[in-house]
């Protein structure tokens, strides 16, 4: 991939040469969530919106997500984490989100002036979504 500027867009093979080119320069996995994060929170705290769903899943993205939700929770954003998967891989970044105000909830009580975040997959998705994934989507 040529890099043009700051608004190109990496493709799946570009992200995760960029990933992985970082983490063998000795950046740590949640150096690199709280990176990815900093630019979403930047856009999302200043949206209009009477709460905030993150629906996760059990990969990278998902903990992205839950990264997220645990700033907007610790600025006192009303912040509901929705599982996506049953996995508990990103447990210990759903259990900090939940520490700094999160709470657990469904899709069901949010309207068109709340903001949904969609945490489930990201680069690494190569399949059709299933079981809860694709009930949350």
């Amino acid at each position: 991939m040529h890099v043009t500027g700051a608004n190109t867009v990496a493709d799946v093979a570009a992200v995760k040469a960029a990933e992985r080119a970082a983490i063998a320069a000795g950046v740590s996995e949640d150096m690199l969530i709280e990176h990815a994060v900093a630019g979403l929170l930047n856009a999302v705290q200043n949206m209009p919106c009477r709460s905030i769903a993150v629906v996760y899943g059990s990969g990278n993205n998902g903990a992205d997500g839950l990264t997220l939700a645990r700033h907007l929770a610790a600025q006192g954003r009303d912040v509901t984490l929705v599982a996506g998967t049953d996995s508990m891989r990103n447990d210990r970044y759903k259990k900090a989100a939940l520490y700094c105000g999160a709470r657990m909830g469904d899709l069901s009580d949010f309207t068109a002036d709340d903001l949904i975040v969609d945490a489930l997959f990201g680069t690494g998705l190569n399949r059709p979504p299933e079981g809860t994934a694709a009930e949350s989507i």
